[in-house]
């Protein structure tokens, strides 16, 4: 009996090691998605600069003028066009979804503008 009880007993520890090692082994090919934070270009001489604010709503606003993500990009070559100093200052609601963002951000860096971005709480 006492045989059999160090049997079981060793294929249970067994067990144990071998699904703890699959843990390990699984947990070092985790893929993990996390925000960029490298500091976005510094805002060089500007004629003046636009602010576009995203609320918790995820709604892109220029002067209290809502705008469709689709349509930044048009409206940001139309601002370039304009002046070419034109600086762009994002307020980015904490709230807001990390797409918006990510979009806003490649929008921001496609434009050619000299940009900045801050992330507020109100």
């Amino acid at each position: 009996m006492r045989h059999i009880l160090i049997v079981i007993l060793i294929l249970f520890a067994g067990a144990i090691a071998v699904s703890g090692l699959f843990f390990v082994i699984k947990a070092a090919y985790l893929a993990e998605q996390g925000i960029d934070l490298t500091q976005p270009p510094k805002l060089e001489s500007c004629a003046d600069a636009v602010t576009i604010n995203v609320g918790s709503d995820n709604a892109i606003r220029i002067s209290d003028i809502v705008i469709e993500d689709v349509e930044l990009g048009q409206v940001l070559n139309e601002l370039k066009t304009e002046h070419a100093n034109q600086c762009l200052f994002f307020k980015f609601h904490e709230l807001a979804d990390y797409g918006t963002y990510s979009e806003i951000i490649k929008v921001a860096e496609e434009s050619g503008l000299s940009w900045n971005l801050v992330i507020t709480s109100d």
